[in-house]
């Protein structure tokens, strides 16, 4: 009887380096929750809380930075630019955070630096995680993927569209246990410089951190892969809390990612997708969706046409999405074994799928 070969990576290893990258990338940013949803739903106002998570942001990049340089330094490669790229990032990071930044004037905006650069950060962290336990996160790239890319952008697309359905379906029915603003306004978000980057962090850690390497480290690791997909979705509830009830339709978005990763391995297009679709297509998706409530129905009225808005666009791109995925090509274990043996390399399996249990 053969046994099972032991997986490339350690599940502590994988479950700590998972642990400290949500940490260190998105701390600040499940505290701001946190607060949000106290403040909208207790009535309760931490002291300094905004103080405190500004600390937060400053202390995980430098964090990050920190990891970043151990990590190329252990491979003896390029560890002076890594050294210098990393201090910079990080600065950027803490002198937003400190307000450093000038608000207006000079090219730079407050509020704009810290989450451009932490996304830079995360990115960069990411990479050299996997590569330093030799996990990729794509089994295969180039121009003979542009089909599936384009599937996962359309289907990424689609399920945006079905969370922001059930957002406002769910706003209807519990209209007092849901955010009463806006997600911009609630998060202090007043330009659009600083929209810009808050959406293109946003996209970075939901879609990058929290899901794409989660699965491909515990993968690695030998997880089942039910374990893998719950972290994932929690994670993705936990940094929708303040949205109170309607925090379900992170979920759903989160599982469409989940799965579209599983399924094809691509990372950029959920990226596209999500940047995409918190830049634009979700205030044409529900453009009503944080009327006021006057106490004469006219929510009510906003919130069913807004949810019209949202069936017909969730038709659409479901059409789309079906003829574009009817080209993907999922990854298999075969055709990365073919690619493997016409380049020549001897790597272990690359960014394994969470494993499932074998009674």
């Amino acid at each position: 009887m053969t046994s099972l070969p032991s997986p490339p990576v350690r599940a502590r290893a994988a479950y700590r380096d998972v642990a400290l990258l949500i940490a260190t990338a998105s701390g600040h940013s499940l505290w701001a929750t946190v607060m949000i949803a106290l403040r909208e739903y207790a009535a309760i106002q931490v002291p300094h809380s905004g103080l405190v998570g500004r600390v937060l942001m400053a202390v995980g990049a430098i964090a990050m930075a920190g990891w970043l340089i151990r990590l190329t330094a252990a491979r003896k490669r390029g560890s002076a630019w890594a050294l210098a790229g990393a201090a910079a990032l990080a600065a950027a990071v803490a002198a937003d955070a400190a307000g450093l930044v000038p608000a207006d004037g000079g090219g730079a905006t407050f509020g704009v630096l810290a989450p451009l650069a932490g996304a830079g950060l995360t990115v960069w962290l990411v990479r050299e995680i996997l590569r330093h336990h030799r996990v990729r996160l794509h089994a295969s790239a180039g121009p003979a993927d542009a089909d599936t890319q384009g599937g996962v952008f359309a289907a990424a697309l689609l399920g945006f569209a079905a969370a922001g359905l059930a957002m406002v379906t769910v706003s209807l029915w519990f209209p007092q246990s849901t955010l009463g603003g806006h997600q911009l306004e609630a998060g202090g978000i007043t330009t659009g410089s600083q929209a810009f980057a808050a959406f293109v962090w946003t996209a970075v850690a939901e879609e990058l951190a929290e899901t794409a390497a989660v699965l491909a480290l515990l993968g690695a690791a030998g997880r089942p892969v039910r374990e893998a997909v719950a972290l994932c979705l929690l994670l993705r509830l936990a940094g929708h809390a303040y949205l109170g009830a309607a925090a379900v339709a992170a979920v759903v978005a989160g599982a469409v990612a989940v799965l579209l990763f599983l399924r094809c391995r691509a990372v950029v297009p959920l990226l596209l997708a999500h940047f995409a679709w918190d830049a634009k297509v979700r205030d044409w998706v529900i453009p009503q969706l944080y009327a006021v409530d006057t106490g004469d129905g006219t929510r009510t009225v906003l919130l069913v046409e807004s949810w019209r808005t949202s069936t017909a666009t969730l038709l659409l791109t479901a059409g789309a999405a079906l003829w574009l995925l009817h080209f993907t090509r999922p990854i298999t274990a075969s055709s990365e074994a073919g690619e493997l043996a016409s380049t020549g390399r001897t790597s272990p399996r690359a960014a394994a799928l969470p494993a499932r249990r074998v009674p």
